[in-house]
């Protein structure tokens, strides 16, 4: 006959199958990935072929997401993404906090200042930078969510030290 057998993703969900008196339960690759893309520290989901998403200052669990921190990023340029962040993190987290939680207080804009500061070429502005890394839509993104009352792209990019990109968001966006 036929098995009806929930989707689960953790041993939450396998305890919750259990008890509701399912006989199988299944756990795909995909749907483990696509439930905890944004729970952990550092979340990463492929997006196209060699083509991936970065995600940072998530929780293990699960009670904050993480947010895009990079989108579409080349493989090889995973993890020269994150060195850089992990050593301010090493050196100057709080004590007892996790890498998804300063993440998280640091925020995006803060995270691209020190990755533009370990991997500007040669005399880059800031906004010469995150144009080529395609990082200005989701800093724009994060302007849209953040801004206070009547704030212009301008203002808020200044007000975070960043003024130079506002001319790359607003070739863009604006």
């Amino acid at each position: 006959g036929i098995i009806v057998a929930p989707g689960i993703y953790d041993a939450f969900g396998a305890a919750l199958a259990e008890r509701a008196g399912f006989d199988a339960v299944y756990l795909s690759g995909a749907s483990f990935a696509h439930a905890r893309f944004g729970r952990p520290d550092i979340g990463l989901v492929g997006k196209a072929r060699g083509k991936y998403t970065l995600y940072l200052g998530g929780n293990v669990p699960g009670t904050r997401l993480g947010f895009v921190f990079r989108d579409m990023v080349p493989l090889e340029d995973v993890v020269p993404s994150v060195v850089p962040l992990l050593g301010r993190f090493k050196s100057e987290r709080s004590d007892g906090e996790g890498f998804g939680d300063f993440c998280h207080r640091l925020g995006l804009i803060e995270l691209v200042k020190s990755l533009f500061e370990s991997r500007r070429e040669d005399g880059e502005a800031f906004g010469k930078f995150c144009d080529r890394l395609d990082l200005v839509g989701l800093i724009f993104d994060r302007f849209k969510a953040e801004r206070r009352d009547d704030e212009s792209l301008p203002d808020y990019c200044s007000r975070h030290g960043i003024d130079d990109l506002s001319a790359y968001a607003e070739m863009y966006f604006i």
